[in-house]
């Protein structure tokens, strides 16, 4: 498993919501919640 592979399947990685010529990232709501949480109180 890679670094990014963890990071998206902790809920880390940011998702991209882009419409037209602007680009946004906001955090991902999907993934291990539970390791996300473990990960954040580290």
């Amino acid at each position: 498993m890679s670094k990014s592979e963890f990071a998206s399947y902790c809920g880390v990685a940011p998702v991209e919501c882009s419409s037209g010529q602007t680009t946004k990232f906001r955090n991902n709501k999907r993934g291990n919640r539970i390791l996300n949480s473990l990960l954040y109180s580290i």
